[in-house]
């Protein structure tokens, strides 16, 4: 009987419909067992998802339905370490995107969670939605988020020696696990069932975990194989738009998770090449970073009909879905529409569909009361899948000014409606579907300005490109991308 640090190795006993790999079987045959990473989504807070956590609940469905042997965990902090996790103890929101999977083992452990109230909404019942109260409420939002922030970068503060700038170690940040901590989550996983030729896969964002990477690497010592999807490396190439201790956790995450994992998986070749930079300008040995195609649609059966919002334009719009920090680029659409009521009268409405996040208290304020804007673009949180797919149906077309994205999952949600897109030239927006989108600079504001004046004043060129995408724009599915995910573990079992 083999030990891991005194621990004594347990054979435990597989459910029935769990398969395992014979030593002869076919290289291209499944993994014994799949385990797939769901600390995020376990604790998931938010009414709406963002992109990272739909391709995350997307990908997760796309999983089980293809009828591999699968089950879920979370890599939790402190002595909780390693937590089974059955698809009902998944927040509302997120179960709302993953059907349950009879291959998914286990009932379920814990009482699963409530939705949270939208914060907005929670202010809005008490102040209100007037033209008074919504300053109010922006204000009590911002307060809340610097008091995060407050006490985020006082831990940090306190835990770097009295404020040496030179010290990196975070709780978040350390590289091993203690010895007991390391114990117990390997006991918890052997007795959960995990054990040589298993894979484990993690789609989560690890860098905001307590000690999620140094947890993956411990796992290693049972044998399995670790692959980590990595969205893309934005507080390193980008750490002006992202909060400076993000930056400074990531860049403590990346190198570390790059050496727990036996394969890395990303989502864009834009993506591809900044990890492989960061590796080599780390010292880190090149991984083999494989490309995954992200499915267009990454909605549950619950969400697939459109439904008509409480908030109907009377006016042509434009949508622009994303979560509004400063990455994203929402100066520039304003600038845009300011340009537009300067030169005419028909000014259409711009949606801004999404939650406020960090650094964007200004441009929300600018925006809702500026004369020229307050009138025409208008923010819009909390908006569910459906009332999403509504507003895609009948916009005149969708916007995407982003300086950088992984991906780019609104552009392709938008194309794969046939709608057509202006976006951004940067990072990954040009691999989607170059031939089908029309492109500007994201630091040009008269670019798209004269975009959408040619969608208003030309008819039939606004129709062909729509027909255009819809004759020759090829959907990725659910069902696609976890075949292709697959197929990459398979390759390397």
């Amino acid at each position: 009987m083999g030990t891991l640090h005194g621990m004594p190795r347990r054979s435990v006993k597989r459910a029935p419909s769990d398969t395992t790999l014979d030593e002869s079987a076919s290289s291209s045959a499944p993994p014994a067992i799949l385990w797939i990473d769901v600390t995020d989504l376990l604790i998931w807070p938010h009414a709406t998802l963002s992109g990272i956590q739909r391709v995350n609940a997307g990908l997760l469905r796309g999983l089980l339905e293809s009828g591999t042997p699968c089950r879920l965990f979370a890599l939790r902090g402190g002595r909780r370490g390693f937590e089974v996790v059955h698809p009902s103890d998944l927040p509302d929101v997120i179960r709302a995107h993953v059907v349950p999977s009879e291959r998914v083992q286990g009932p379920s452990t814990r009482r699963r969670r409530t939705q949270p109230m939208h914060a907005t909404k929670c202010l809005t019942a008490v102040f209100g939605d007037g033209p008074l109260a919504r300053p109010v409420v922006d204000d009590v939002k911002e307060l809340y988020r610097a008091g995060k922030a407050l006490r985020r970068d006082l831990v940090a503060w306190a835990r770097r020696g009295n404020g040496d700038p030179d010290a990196r170690a975070t709780h978040h940040e350390e590289g091993r696990l203690p010895a007991l901590a390391r114990n117990r989550l390997l006991q918890r996983a052997v007795q959960s069932g995990m054990q040589q030729g298993d894979t484990v896969l993690s789609a989560a964002s690890g860098w905001g975990i307590q000690q999620h990477a140094a947890s993956l690497s411990a796992l290693r010592a049972l044998g399995v194989r670790v692959a980590s999807l990595i969205y893309d490396v934005i507080p390193v190439v980008g750490p002006q738009w992202v909060p400076t201790e993000t930056t400074k956790v990531f860049e403590a995450w990346l190198p570390r998770v790059l050496s727990a994992s036996d394969q890395i998986l990303t989502i864009s070749r834009s993506a591809q090449r900044d990890i492989l930079g960061f590796a080599e300008e780390c010292g880190i040995p090149r991984p083999e970073v494989h490309v995954l195609r992200l499915s267009d649609t990454l909605t549950g059966a619950a969400a697939t009909a459109a439904r008509r919002p409480a908030f109907v334009p009377e006016r042509p719009f434009f949508v622009f879905v994303s979560t509004i920090e400063p990455r994203k680029n929402h100066q520039l659409t304003r600038d845009a529409w300011s340009l537009l009521h300067d030169r005419r009268r028909d000014v259409p409405d711009l949606l801004w569909i999404g939650r406020r996040s960090y650094g964007v208290h200004d441009i929300v304020r600018e925006v809702t009361t500026d004369p020229v804007t307050r009138a025409r673009v208008h923010l819009l949180e909390g908006v569910g899948d459906d009332e999403r797919a509504w507003y895609y149906a009948h916009c005149v077309a969708t916007v995407y000014p982003s300086h950088y994205e992984g991906w780019g999952l609104p552009v392709a949600e938008s194309l794969v409606r046939g709608v057509p897109v202006f976006a951004s030239n940067a990072a990954s927006l040009p691999e989607i579907a170059p031939e089908l989108t029309a492109f500007f600079d994201p630091r040009d504001a008269v670019e798209l300005a004269n975009l959408v004046e040619r969608a208003l004043d030309e008819p039939a060129w606004l129709e062909s490109r729509r027909a255009a995408i819809q004759r020759g724009y090829v959907a990725t599915t659910l069902q696609d991308m976890a075949q292709e995910v697959l197929g990459v573990l398979r390759a390397s079992t």
